[in-house]
């Protein structure tokens, strides 16, 4: 009874095995296969029970896993009948069978214990890992590809994860070390406000906001960003177009941004739109009054208005030569561009020798300065051009007896150096105002007349800084102010003063 009772009860068992989707196998102690069910007889490659049953399972593996399977099989009964060291309970191999005619080889772990303390044999649970592998594998490949693009991209790229209350930093590729001096172990795991690659618009930062912070809360926000941001590089300062992303990961939010520099297709578009829109227009115009003129003398070379007319063709040909001398110059300010090696520029001398000058061509005029010896900006010989320039441009428009005042300061604080030249004339309009800061685009209907302002702007441009107006002596006018960035460290002997006219 108790023989049948048991029989009875491996029936029970071997009908439940039948009916599962496990892939499980059994072995004596020689690593024979005793029994196995369906999908391990289909993973096997067998075509039934019949073709494992008897057979040892290292014979039904590839070459390369059979001795591990043997091993393992060993080692096991040798524990379980004591003749071996201490208690096995199991092992764990990586298997991997090639099925005839299929020619993709499947892989799978599987895991061997015993059955008893006594030696009765082992049982082997099989999981097939085929899939997992050929995805880690794929994600392997995918990760070195993008560590390849990731790297050799010319592009600085940053890789930061969003975390609830701050933006760390995750990595940075070798374009973005080398474009913005930057160490990405120094940086990795650092929030983002440890890069210093803010705005570079120096004295308006509190209004500007940090550009990191603006940029990051833009791409929380939206979960992208694109915006034409100016950043501090090794070079200089230099415009980048900033593309933000983020993505989810892994439970995580990540983001990537990436910086392309646009520098040079900006000043060449903003270079073309002056030549197009201002002194194409100007040019045009003033050569319709030369032309006009020259043909009323031609009609009229009897006239008592003679004389009138030759005085006013001169006077434009004076003015269109002096438009045509800027538009050189501006050229000239353009070309070179951002000032990538700056050195020290003593504010006092420049604006002396530009007053000095100035003054002495309009005697009429009331033209002063006022600088603080040592007072130096980071620049180069540009910032006479652009002092002598507004000068000019505050004369021009000034009347009959204009004065002009010329002031410098350093905030030391922001670090800049605030030029100032000041008039009593009848003031710049709102649109070219604009027009100059770049807050309005250049048409035909909203121009500057002149290129005074606009080699101005350029020059502070090229320095990293900005330009900004106010109204002028006596509050009236216009007050132009330069605001640059100013020497690390003012030199010896640099002297400013008063000049007067």
């Amino acid at each position: 009874m108790d023989a049948n009772e048991r029989r009875r009860r491996l029936r029970t068992y071997e009908d439940a095995l039948k009916n599962v989707d496990d892939m499980v196998c059994v072995l004596d102690g020689d690593g024979a296969v005793t029994y196995a069910t369906a999908p391990f007889v289909a993973w096997i490659g067998a075509a039934d029970l019949d073709g494992v049953v008897g057979r040892r399972l290292d014979a039904l593996v590839d070459e390369e896993d059979a001795q591990q399977v043997a091993d393992a099989v060993a080692a096991l009964t040798d524990a379980a009948t004591g003749s071996g060291g201490g208690p096995e309970p199991a092992r764990t191999i990586e298997l991997t069978v090639d099925r005839e005619g299929d020619g993709r080889p499947r892989h799978g772990q599987l895991r061997l214990s015993t059955l008893s303390d006594h030696g009765s044999g082992l049982v082997g649970s099989l999981s097939d890992t085929t899939d997992l592998r050929r995805t880690r594998t794929e994600l392997s490949a995918e990760r070195d590809r993008f560590r390849r693009l990731f790297d050799r991209i010319p592009d600085p790229v940053m890789e930061v994860v969003l975390e609830a209350d701050e933006t760390v930093i995750d990595g940075v590729n070798p374009a973005f070390e080398s474009r913005f001096g930057a160490d990405e172990a120094t940086l990795r795991g650092q929030p983002i406000g440890a890069l210093d690659i803010h705005d570079s618009r120096l004295g308006d930062r509190e209004a500007r906001g940090d550009g990191a912070t603006d940029l990051d809360a833009l791409v929380r926000e939206r979960g992208f960003a694109t915006e034409e941001v100016r950043r501090q590089t090794v070079d200089g300062p230099r415009e980048f177009l900033f593309r933000g992303f983020s993505y989810e990961t892994e439970g995580a939010r990540r983001a990537f941004g990436i910086y392309t520099d646009i520098t040079d297709r900006k000043r060449r578009e903003r270079y073309v739109r002056i030549v197009n829109r201002i002194l194409r227009h100007n040019l045009r115009n003033e050569l319709n009054v030369v032309f006009g003129f020259a043909g009323e003398i031609a009609d009229r070379t009897d006239d008592d208005r003679i004389r009138d007319y030759a005085r006013r063709i001169e006077t434009t040909g004076k003015r269109l030569s002096g438009v045509a001398e800027g538009a050189a110059t501006l050229r000239r300010v353009v070309e070179e561009g951002y000032a990538t090696d700056p050195e020290p520029v003593d504010v006092g001398a420049v604006v002396e020798e530009v007053v000095a000058r100035r003054a002495t061509e309009r005697p009429d005029a009331g033209v002063t300065a006022d600088v603080p010896s040592g007072i130096a900006v980071s620049g180069d010989d540009r910032l006479a051009i652009a002092v002598d320039h507004l000068v000019e441009n505050a004369l021009e428009h000034g009347g009959d007896a204009p004065r002009v005042a010329v002031t410098a300061e350093r905030d030391p604080d922001a670090e800049v150096v605030r030029v100032s030249v000041a008039d009593d004339g009848p003031g710049i309009p709102s649109a070219v105002r604009e027009v100059i800061a770049e807050d309005r685009e250049v048409t035909q209907l909203r121009h500057n007349t002149g290129v005074g302002l606009w080699i101005a702007a350029w020059v502070v441009e090229a320095y990293g800084g900005d330009i900004r107006f106010d109204t002028g002596l006596d509050g009236g006018g216009t007050t132009v102010t330069l605001v640059l960035p100013a020497a690390e460290r003012d030199g010896p002997g640099l002297a400013g003063g008063e000049a007067e006219g």
